[in-house]
């Protein structure tokens, strides 16, 4: 079992949405020497001789994603008030066995995750889910996003200040 946290954050006057996201990948990985990555990938590069040699014998891990799609969300990160819909869609990366997805869950909060509230999350199939809450104008929305696969893999995301809800 493999597990895989990243986080990131971004500060300054431009920063108003999106300053920091945590995301933690837990996976099985099984041995696979034979496995080959595609021309355009590669594993790792190593000085051998002098030279760059490209190594492509490394298996794709079956790390999952989250892509969401904020209904109503304008070019300005912002929102209208009212019910909030927000398409999700869970899979895999590129080139890795993808296991069927089972669950995913979310909480929203308005003060930057010190309190969280459930949101409402139906399956539409084929890992595509619809987020639904309420949020009122001026609320700084952050998400805490998780899925898992019947494989054993998961994800968990934090976005804070992920969208603004317009006053």
């Amino acid at each position: 079992m493999i597990r895989f946290t990243l986080n990131a954050a971004r500060t300054g006057p431009s920063y108003l949405l999106s300053t920091s996201s945590q995301t933690v990948w837990t996976w099985r990985s099984r041995p696979q020497p034979a496995a080959t990555v595609p021309p355009s990938w590669y594993c790792a590069s190593v000085l051998a001789g002098g030279q760059y040699k490209t190594l492509r014998r490394c298996a794709v891990q079956p790390m999952m994603t989250l892509d969401y799609q904020v209904q109503g969300l304008a070019l300005n990160g912002t929102a209208p008030p009212g019910p909030q819909l927000i398409g999700l869609h869970a899979g895999h990366i590129q080139l890795a066995a993808a296991a069927r997805v089972t669950r995913a869950a979310a909480q929203v909060s308005c003060n930057d995750g010190r309190t969280w509230q459930w949101a409402a999350v139906s399956s539409r199939g084929g890992g595509d889910f619809r987020i639904a809450f309420s949020a009122s104008g001026g609320c700084q929305v952050t998400l805490r996003v998780s899925a898992a696969d019947a494989a054993g893999g998961s994800i968990a995301e934090t976005i804070t200040r992920a969208y603004k809800i317009a006053s």
